[in-house]
């Protein structure tokens, strides 16, 4: 089965997050991580605050409701630091199979943008989650900010308006000039969809249809095989 790393760049009130929250919807089996406690996300009903709730939404699912689609959202309590934090829920996520996982502002949570700067079970999951079964959809403000393995092997890359000079540079080493020039060149509301293949496409970020564009090559996943822990 092939399973997508999806990267959604934008800076606030793009829309990054409210395309973000289109994919999940279209999927089952969601896990977010959300420091911010995004609205674009309330959709998402169970809400964690610490790892030990993970931990009892896990076991409650298992015991009580495994038929049911999974999705949770965590969204700390300040008590950990972000790269902690966002370390413990990979941990978390990472026995699952048949998911998806979302990482909203994925750079907050890093200390650089190579690989020792993220948190080490984040670099397991970039690096393996995929033979997995784990997808993974990562957001953030600024493109050059953004951990290298993940812009370097993202499957799909949603990128808003930006005229910032690094941010630009560093999409020029990722998905070429060309590319990188469209991107400076986006309105307001307009996301450019980089595929696989090279080729993209300019979209409207609120396109109903734009979930489905994402995904047109996307994870072959049977719904009934969703949401299993080992």
């Amino acid at each position: 089965m092939k399973n997508l790393l999806i990267l959604c760049v934008g800076f606030r009130g793009s829309g990054k997050s409210t395309v973000a929250s289109s994919i999940l919807r279209a999927n089952s089996g969601i896990f977010l991580f959300d420091p911010h406690g995004d609205p674009a996300y309330s959709w998402i009903k169970n809400t964690a605050r610490s790892v030990e709730e993970l931990e009892d939404f896990a076991r409650w699912r298992r015991e009580t409701r495994p038929e049911t689609r999974a999705m949770i959202r965590y969204v700390p309590d300040g008590r950990l630091d972000p790269f902690d934090a966002l370390n413990d829920f990979c941990a978390w996520v990472w026995p699952w199979r048949n998911v998806w996982m979302c990482v909203e502002e994925v750079s907050e949570s890093c200390r650089s943008v190579s690989s020792a700067g993220m948190p080490p079970e984040l670099r397991r999951i970039v690096n393996q989650g995929r033979h997995r079964l784990i997808n993974q959809v990562f957001c953030g403000l600024r493109y050059a900010e953004i951990p290298r393995p993940i812009s370097a092997g993202a499957d799909v890359q949603i990128l808003f308006a930006c005229r910032e000079p690094g941010d630009l540079d560093a999409m020029r080493a990722r998905i070429g000039s060309e590319a990188a020039e469209k991107v400076q060149g986006l309105g307001k509301h307009e996301a450019l969809v980089f595929f696989p293949d090279r080729t993209w496409q300019i979209v409207g970020s609120r396109d109903a249809g734009l979930a489905e564009l994402v995904l047109r090559d996307g994870a072959n996943v049977p719904e009934n095989a969703s949401q299993e822990r080992s």
